[in-house]
């Protein structure tokens, strides 16, 4: 590359004038051949640029130089899509990137503003498509449940016996568990046994009499040794508070005409429908049935597959109701007479969702908003949240699923005397049994028990005795607020 060849005399170009006798610009021979040496210099640079792109010299083209410099550039004549292209071999990949913070991962912020590429997780609705790859990493998960459902169990192999609406668990007797012998969705299902292998759910709202729907999917083998009121039986489920004098529904297979068997009562010797039989022949063999057992306030019926196989007009309700009960009767009468038999996906709502026949569900039943119409997602709200480690089947904080929210524990603070000395006694609720659970500690005022008889399980001691009433305090760690964001 030669040196910048010097200007014209002048520094420009002059037009002469011969009536004026102005010359105007003499080109020189210096000149002129300066032009002509630049002019070849830029053409050998241009060429050489040419001839390492490998390409020949075509006077008809004109972008031979263009394809030369993207050679150069990109290494082709399309632009690389890559950093390997670019011959970059210590660059991270998108994916890489993306690996690094994907989608779905929370971290708090020290500023008002979410960063780009950040959400705040403050429970609003976002965009399905806009934000893909979050809604594939979330789903639905932090969708409201339907106003009306209070639980909802899978009972497959991804929940396994935990329940989606209120956190708690099923629990398992005898033999009772999840097997692979049977499934209607997945691979697992909840498996009861003879001899008192049932399973039981306390719901964690009452359950209400006036309307109510249970519905879900069973299969019956018919083994087990259940029978009522002279009648050989294979109980499906029922609802009671598991005594023998207690309100409750039961709901069985006659194995004998293969019907279903109805009971509903107020206590053990207040049955209002009694042995009532549905259609013959509905239960034939041992398959997936989806039974749906419903109350308006009105009337109670019976749904197998959609169909109504049974109803009866009745204004009497049942008192009172806290558990489901799987593979036996409300009563517990008799556990030992339990049935072997499969269930999945049942749910239980405050209303009765059905007035006529209908066709069953080929999903999991749906128990959340339904968003797809709005094609939106909820983000999780972590507003004001402690966020505690998933459990994920170690046993310290089971029988909760990914997600699910836990209500506060409550410490409630007791003031006691024993004769002249104070003492400061806590106790500790939770809140969804409303129990104490970790016994009742008295401690002295200067913070040294007196005796072993200080630390009490109850009040039922004379020693101790309420003087200032009781009042709950909550406790919470030392913390800071920080903003909650997640990443898309």
């Amino acid at each position: 590359m030669q040196t910048i060849m010097k200007p014209i005399s002048g520094g420009s170009f002059r037009d002469g004038n011969p009536y004026t006798g102005d010359p105007g610009t003499i080109v020189t021979a210096e000149w002129l051949n300066s032009v002509q040496s630049a002019v070849i210099a830029n053409q050998e640079e241009l060429l050489s640029i040419l001839n390492d792109s490998g390409q020949a010299i075509d006077a008809k083209r004109k972008d031979q130089l263009l394809q030369a410099i993207k050679q150069i550039a990109w290494g082709d004549t399309v632009r690389p899509t890559t950093l390997a292209a670019y011959g970059v071999t210590d660059g991270a990949t998108k994916t890489e990137v993306k690996a690094a913070a994907p989608a779905g991962e929370v971290a708090h912020f020290a500023m008002e503003a979410a960063p780009a590429g950040w959400l705040k997780a403050n429970g609003a609705t976002v965009s399905r498509s806009q934000y893909a790859d979050l809604y594939k990493a979330l789903g639905d998960r932090f969708t409201p449940k339907q106003a009306n459902v209070q639980a909802m169990l899978r009972l497959d192999a991804a929940d396994g016996l935990s329940d989606r609406v209120g956190g708690g668990a099923v629990s398992l007797l005898g033999g009772a568990n999840l097997s692979n012998g049977q499934a209607k969705f997945g691979s697992l299902s909840l498996k009861t046994a003879t001899n008192g292998g049932y399973a039981s759910f306390v719901l964690a709202e009452a359950f209400n009499p006036n309307a109510f729907t249970i519905e879900g999917w069973h299969y019956p083998t018919f083994e087990g040794s259940g029978s009522s009121y002279g009648y050989s039986c294979s109980w499906i489920t029922s609802v009671g508070n598991g005594a023998i004098t207690s309100a409750g529904i039961s709901l069985a297979i006659d194995k004998a005409t293969k019907a279903p068997l109805i009971w509903v009562s107020n206590s053990y010797t207040d049955i209002f429908i009694h042995t009532a039989f549905g259609e013959a022949g509905v239960f034939a063999s041992s398959r997936w049935y989806h039974i749906a057992f419903g109350y308006d306030g009105t009337t109670y019926r019976l749904w197998v597959d959609g169909k109504v196989v049974w109803s009866q007009a009745q204004s009497r309700k049942i008192s009172s109701a806290s558990t489901l009960f799987f593979g036996v009767e409300a009563s517990l009468a008799n556990p030992s007479g339990s049935a072997v038999g499969y269930y999945q996906d049942w749910k239980v709502s405050k209303e009765n969702r059905y007035s006529a026949n209908f066709t069953p569900p080929t999903t999991p039943t749906t128990y959340q908003l339904d968003m797809s119409a709005r094609n939106e997602f909820y983000l999780p709200d972590l507003r004001g949240e402690f966020v505690r480690g998933w459990d994920d089947r170690r046993g310290v904080d089971g029988g909760r699923l990914l997600a699910a929210a836990q209500p506060a524990s409550e410490i409630a603070a007791n003031i006691l005397t024993n004769g002249s000395n104070a003492y400061p006694q806590f106790r500790f609720i939770e809140p969804a049994a409303q129990n104490w659970n970790l016994g009742e500690v008295a401690v002295p005022a200067d913070g040294y028990p007196q005796s072993s008889g200080q630390i009490k399980r109850d009040l039922s001691s004379t020693t101790y005795q309420l003087t200032g009433g009781a009042g709950a305090v909550s406790f919470r760690p030392r913390n800071i607020a920080l903003l909650a964001c997640i990443k898309y």
